[in-house]
């Protein structure tokens, strides 16, 4: 209650990743159940960064959407296209944000 019990104003502590393995040796990532602990309500997940630089699948964040889904919490899942795609126009844009989807 550290983290969420400071907030006053409405404002939430959400963390934008999470593994889908649950506590272990996976460092820098953290828990569902590390969240729970905390009173942590929200994650964040599929950011262009984690998509890109990590090489998140759609099926990757299919299954840890499962996983905090399952464990209780609530997602934002980040969806969207890139640059050479938006410039492409509004139809390349959505085949891209569907793709995305089609996966969860």
């Amino acid at each position: 209650d550290y983290c969420c019990g400071k907030m006053t104003n409405g404002a939430m502590v959400t963390p934008q990743n999470c593994n889908f393995k649950g506590c272990g040796a996976y460092t820098g990532e953290m828990a569902v159940e590390q969240m729970k602990d905390l009173k942590i309500e929200w994650v964040l997940i599929g950011h262009s960064e984690r998509r890109e630089y990590f090489n998140e699948s759609d099926e990757l964040l299919a299954q840890k959407l499962k996983y905090i889904l399952d464990a209780g919490l609530k997602c934002v899942v980040c969806i969207g296209e890139k640059l050479p795609e938006r410039e492409k126009g509004l139809e390349a844009t959505m085949k891209v944000c569907i793709q995305q989807l089609e996966q969860i």
